[in-house]
């Protein structure tokens, strides 16, 4: 059983990688056109890469808490209900594997902060924008 375990853990970290992934991915084009008006001020390409993987950063964390936490209550809530409903006791205890959930905590925005650093292109064109 401990296999399944692992499997599990393994795709749903998959999962959490691709979800933040994809919202960094959208934050990077919904911010680019304030990029551009960031290079076009004199920002340096090193500061705009600290803007965006700081972006990256805060996005994977709150994510990352908020699944974390969730999941914990949920099953703390469904094995509560397993075990008052059908009768099973014990056997549906919550067992939480610490290490794992640790490695997530920590992998997870690491790998935005460094995917948001380089994904943020150093030489933008030059664009022109109205003011709003």
């Amino acid at each position: 059983m401990s296999g399944t375990y692992q499997r599990l853990g393994v795709s749903m970290r998959g999962y959490s990688v691709t979800a933040t992934g994809l919202s960094v991915g959208l934050a990077l084009a919904d911010c680019r056109a304030d990029l551009a008006t960031l290079a076009a001020v004199g920002a340096s390409p090193k500061f705009r890469r600290r803007v965006t993987a700081g972006q990256a950063g805060v996005i994977a964390i709150i994510g990352t808490v908020t699944g974390v936490v969730t999941g914990i209550a949920l099953s703390y809530v469904l094995g509560w209900w397993a075990a008052e409903n059908f009768g099973y006791g014990d056997d549906w205890r919550t067992i939480i594997p610490w290490p794992t959930i640790a490695l997530g905590l920590v992998a997870i925005p690491a790998l935005a902060i460094i995917g948001g650093w380089l994904f943020t292109r150093s030489r933008l064109p030059v664009i022109r924008r109205a003011a709003s």
